[in-house]
């Protein structure tokens, strides 16, 4: 290890001016470890092997995803991207305040709440808060990045207290005591006195966020178009061989296209959708534990029995509404008809 290392002893500094020299010595500890791999017993002998687990494996160089990605958009690019949001600086402009100017030429911050680029900019005294000249979009959804002033401690931050510190009456009027566990198939299972168990199953958390069926869709168009077979023969980039490498990176580049044509732009809505279905789920999970949610209050729910019935009622009678009014049309007229004969 020592004649491998470039320079004793190695500082972020070093690693920072030269990060190749010290592949030499990562390329060796990745040898030694595909030699513990190489070792491991067949899966027939592993009973009667002692229970031994080699180090995990890793890559010498990073390994780019193929999915649509999220770009940045700062005050360094924006006029490289987009040419149109240039501007001439004022007088007097500091630099921060003319790059801000430009996001609110380029951009719609009326959706945001600012009508006038006065107001992003006087945002921070009114507000506490400022616009930080930045975003992150993957052209189907945005991240705009904001600031805020750090809160003033309080003087009850760092005061604990204990169940002892109150009384049964006070228990009574301002908490709702409950125990809750996790359970080995359940998210949790709580308990709020008398009859009132509450239970929310792990099976219940995922099919709520519609993840599951939504990865199933996913892998249905995978198996369908050939892709799964694809990233499944992928060969592992984790190795300190050459030739290995060298055929994992030949893979790569014969089914590019076929990898980028699958994780087009048609993923960021998935992705999206994911993304708010967990967030749904984390509330509809605190709602269960705290009041039922809409799994234990029938009139919490859109469709249910009498919501349905009320819609069937009102297409009904939408219905009558219609063919009364046909009906009223063509008897005034036949009447005009009639009076004219």
């Amino acid at each position: 290890m020592k004649n491998r290392m470039p320079t004793l002893p190695v500082s972020k500094v070093s690693l920072n001016n030269g990060p190749f020299k010290i592949l030499p010595v990562l390329r060796h500890i990745l040898e030694q470890y595909e030699n513990l791999h190489m070792a491991q017993p067949s899966p027939i002998d592993k009973d009667n092997a002692s229970k031994f687990v080699p180090p995990r494996l890793f890559s010498l160089f990073p390994n780019p995803g193929l999915g649509w990605r999220f770009i940045k958009v700062d005050a360094q690019n924006l006029t490289g991207i987009l040419p149109e949001a240039k501007q001439e600086k004022q007088i007097n402009e500091s630099p921060f305040d003319h790059n801000q100017r430009q996001f609110f030429q380029m951009f719609d911050f009326k959706k945001l709440g600012f009508r006038s680029w006065e107001e992003l900019k006087n945002m921070p005294e009114q507000r506490g808060r400022m616009f930080l000249n930045g975003m992150y979009t993957d052209d189907y959804t945005c991240s705009v990045l904001f600031c805020r002033k750090v809160l003033l401690s309080s003087v009850a931050y760092g005061v604990s207290l204990e169940l002892s510190d109150f009384t049964t009456d006070e228990v009574d009027k301002y908490f709702r005591p409950c125990t809750v566990d996790p359970g080995r198939k359940d998210a949790f299972v709580s308990y709020h006195g008398g009859t009132d168990i509450r239970r929310l199953s792990s099976a219940e958390y995922y099919s709520m966020s519609g993840t599951v069926n939504r990865q199933k869709a996913q892998q249905g168009r995978k198996q369908s178009l050939g892709i799964e077979s694809i990233e499944t023969n992928i060969p592992s980039p984790k190795t300190a061989s050459t030739q290995r490498y060298m055929l994992y990176i030949t893979y790569i580049l014969q089914h590019m296209d076929s990898l980028f044509n699958f994780y087009n732009f048609e993923t960021t809505k998935l992705k999206w959708l994911n993304y708010i279905g967990s967030q749904e789920v984390i509330q509809e999970s605190v709602n269960i534990l705290l009041n039922g949610g809409k799994k234990y209050n029938k009139s919490r729910r859109k469709n249910t029995k009498k919501n349905r019935k009320k819609k069937e009622k009102s297409s009904k009678t939408c219905g009558t509404h219609a063919s009364y009014h046909t009906i009223r049309k063509v008897y005034t007229l036949f009447l005009f008809l009639f009076s004219t004969n």
